[in-house]
């Protein structure tokens, strides 16, 4: 490989931010999937509750007919209610009649409750659409065994009868094979007299969590009361109950209940259609909130009476809104589309049936204690039957890590994540997002691709909510012009083996297909077209794909919850980049690749900062690729989503001034009190991380070792995790740590910890005793750490492995970092 040598520039310096002052400003790491999981790819289960807790932290709670107007453009009369229905009105009284015995469990509400929703879509007219009972069979898609009370699906999917009455069908039948995709809202069915939606706690109780809140920094805005005593008395809402102890226990029920219902959300974000936002319900006898959910926020409506007006009138409209939304309104993305072969029957089960040793293993419905404590806690059971369904070709441990494009798939983020297309035959095949069409117009081309496979679903609530397909070209033509009616051969994307990312990242944010562009065409015109081997090659990124306007006058979901809640939302774009194919670390083939891949990483890193000046901010095991040409291989840095130009990393969205992925971040960045934002330095300490991982966790390219030495940085806490990694590279090793295969990178940890260890013991003390304490604080070298982590330090130890010297792709490289 040709070098271009440079004369040494300048080295920049990274731009200081101001310090991050409240948490609202920072990425919590529940938005990057990878920090979810432990070393061996599953979920963490303690990690995943308490992050679900951290997005819902801000939760915005506004009066239902202000939800109703900004999430449903729907505005709700004061007056002039309309008569319901004698149908309506008997469900109802159906309902009510359950639900004012308190002795009965929640079970019983699930057949009237679905009787009286579905008779508010039917008198209507809109039958398109069913509620019906999920609480008693697995949904499949998702690793961990969660399911609402209720379902909305298309009522196409059930196998009914000709003539056959709904009511009938549903209270005799349970729908079997049921996944995550085909759902598009929820229910989640409570039988404590509205005490889980806050019904029924004081004032004292409010004042007495606000000031919990007060002393911990949390919002006061996830408290359970109305926000007005004058909002809760229209809503027929009584606020009186004794002070005692039973008002503690149903804020923490409330908080329980919360965390559940906001746990569905994403998994309804991660298993199910891809989607920019979630509608939910939650009922308590005849207390109700609605939820949603985006990539963003999360609202709820105050508790609302629907037993008596108005809240009854205002319940039936909104339900047979919910009834009648089209899928883009209910958060389901344009242009996607499942194949022909994937519409079917939900297979249908006699309720009183015998049941087959398979239907046996199913859990019966448990006690309403059990089932608020199961879901919260998350089951740690996995769904047995999703392996056999989803894909017959699940992945192996070892490609967790080494995975294509962003971040590795697991089993917990669906079978689908693998899947070949392959299914075990049955009436109801599992189904997957392998074989949807995704359909694109750019430069005046329409093209259709379809999904080949499942690389990636990232796993949260709130954030970018990254999808990852490898995708093939199935038709293409010439759209937007008179003059051309055909695809040029050089201009056509079949048989190309391509990459298909949809996200919804802040609009705010440079796009990740801008800074490889202007990367790219930066080495061409300055003479380093070495770097174009190691920079990924983007074939097309489209922003706002007929989803909603980026006219700020619109009347747009997203303009509406931008002028209600200001900063406390973010605006966001669903962008589709393609992307030409790389190939992940688990396909080197020795040792000795695998340094030349982290050596040219090391280079193509430096050069992105001095040259085009981008600082990637995201190095992780799953971002390094590689591409191969005869007996050599180039490492590609991929993934920019988080990247940025020197020059605006003040400027970027305040979500992302904490940027990487948990492992792999420097210590720094994991800690609580660091206000300086993301060094230079921190890049290269990430690649450390990701050597000493590879090098320990990994007896091969595709084999993970029986100890995982630093599995509890992929499973603790930032703080702790920081603590960890101080540790470690402060005090002696234990020993042995690297596996044989890859024992040549020994002398590197040993002599890159060595200068991080300096480096950190280099800190300006806490206390300062003389004003030349004082001064040297002032003047300290965070950028380095006094000197003592630079790139031509780093490129010292990397440039050499087991004695031999790699290739080296750059001559150029700042003198001072």
């Amino acid at each position: 490989m040709e070098k271009h040598p440079v004369s040494a520039p300048t080295a920049p310096t990274t731009p200081q931010r101001p310090p991050i002052s409240h948490s609202t400003q920072t990425t919590p790491q529940s938005q990057n999937a990878v920090s979810r999981m432990k070393a061996d790819g599953s979920v963490i289960w303690s990690n995943e509750y308490n992050e679900v807790r951290e997005d819902i932290l801000n939760t915005q709670i506004i009066d239902l007919r202000l939800f109703s107007r900004i999430i449903f453009d729907l505005n709700l009369n004061a007056t002039n209610f309309k008569p319901l229905g004698e149908r309506i009105e008997a469900k109802l009284d159906g309902y009510l009649a359950v639900a004012e015995n308190q002795r009965e469990h929640e079970k019983t509400l699930y057949d009237p409750l679905n009787e009286f929703l579905n008779a508010i879509g039917q008198a209507s007219g809109d039958l398109a659409r069913v509620f019906y009972t999920q609480a008693y069979r697995r949904i499949l898609g998702y690793g961990l065994d969660r399911r609402p009370d209720l379902s909305q699906i298309s009522r196409i999917y059930l196998d009914l009868r000709d003539n056959e009455d709904l009511d009938s069908f549903l209270r005799e039948s349970w729908m079997e094979r049921m996944h995550w995709l085909l759902m598009l809202c929820f229910v989640e069915v409570k039988h404590k007299n509205g005490r889980t939606l806050g019904h029924g706690i004081r004032k004292r109780t409010v004042t007495k969590v606000a000031a919990k809140n007060a002393k911990t920094g949390n919002s006061t805005k996830t408290l359970p009361a109305p926000t007005s005593e004058k909002s809760s008395l229209s809503l027929g809402l009584s606020t009186s109950v004794s002070p005692s102890d039973s008002e503690d226990k149903a804020s923490a029920l409330f908080e329980k209940t919360r965390r559940q219902v906001a746990a569905y959300g994403k998994v309804l974000f991660s298993a199910g259609a891809i989607r920019s936002h979630v509608v939910g319900l939650v009922i308590d006898d005849t207390v109700c909130r609605f939820v949603f959910y985006c990539r963003s926020i999360v609202v709820e409506s105050e508790p609302m009476d629907f037993e008596t007006s108005p809240g009854k009138d205002w319940f039936v409209e909104l339900v047979q809104h919910l009834h009648s939304l089209p899928p883009d309104k209910l958060g389901l993305i344009p242009n996607m589309e499942p194949s022909s072969s994937q519409h079917f029957k939900l297979r249908r089960i006699e309720r009183n049936s015998k049941r087959s040793p398979e239907d046996r293993e199913e859990p019966e419905l448990q006690s309403k204690k059990v089932k608020i404590d199961g879901k919260g806690k998350q089951k740690e059971e996995k769904q047995k039957e999703e392996d056999s369904q989803g894909s017959s070709t699940h992945a192996s441990t070892a490609s967790f890590v080494f995975s294509n494009v962003q971040s590795p798939p697991s089993e917990y983020t669906s079978a689908e994540g693998t899947a070949s297309g392959a299914v075990e035959e049955s009436p109801s095949p599992a189904l997957s997002l392998v074989g949807y069409t995704y359909t694109l117009v750019v430069e005046g081309f329409k093209r259709v691709l379809r999904v080949t496979q499942v690389i990636f679903r990232s796993d949260c609530l709130i954030g970018r909510g990254t999808t990852v397909f490898q995708v093939e070209c199935i038709k293409e033509e010439v759209v937007e012009t008179a003059q051309r009616t055909t695809v040029a051969p050089e201009e056509s994307w079949k048989g190309e083996d391509l990459i298909l990312k949809i996200s919804f990242p802040p609009s705010e944010r440079m796009k990740e297909s801008e800074l490889i562009d202007s990367a790219r065409a930066h080495a061409k015109t300055h003479n380093a077209k070495w770097a174009l081997q190691h920079l990924p090659r983007v074939v097309a990124s489209v922003d706002s794909l007929d989803w909603e306007s980026n006219d700020p006058n619109e009347n747009t979901l997203q303009n509406r919850l931008k002028s209600q809640f200001g900063d406390a939302y973010e605006m966001r774009s669903l962008r589709a980049t393609v992307l030409e194919k790389l190939e992940p670390l688990s396909n080197l083939k020795s040792a000795r690749e695998f340094a030349q891949v982290f050596y040219d990483i090391l280079q193509i890193h430096r050069w992105l900062y001095e040259q085009p000046k981008i600082l990637h901010r995201d190095l992780s095991m799953a971002n390094i690729m590689f591409r191969r040409e005869g007996d050599q291989v180039y490492g590609v840095l991929n993934d920019f989503d988080l990247s940025s130009l020197l020059t605006r990393m003040d400027k970027s969205p305040t979500s992302k001034h904490r940027t990487g992925t948990k492992p792999f971040m420097a210590r720094d960045l994991l800690a609580s009190n660091w206000d300086k934002g993301h060094l230079y330095r921190h890049d290269l300490e990430s690649l450390f991380y990701i050597t000493l991982i590879v090098s320990c966790h990994y007896t091969g390219p595709t084999t993970r070792a029986s100890t995982l030495l630093f599995e509890d940085w992929f499973n603790g806490v930032d703080q702790v995790v920081s603590s960890a990694k101080y540790t470690f590279i402060s005090f002696e090793w234990p020993q042995p740590l690297v596996q044989t295969y890859f024992n040549g990178f020994t002398q590197w940890l040993l002599k890159i910890r060595q200068l991080l260890n300096q480096g950190y013991k280099s800190w300006p003390g806490p206390f300062f005793w003389s004003d030349k304490d004082r001064l040297k604080a002032a003047l300290y070298d965070w950028e380095t750490l006094d000197g003592n982590v630079t790139y031509l330090k780093i490129m010292e130890v990397m440039r050499f492995f087991d004695g031999e010297e790699l290739v080296a792709r750059w001559d150029g490289g700042g003198k001072s970092s």
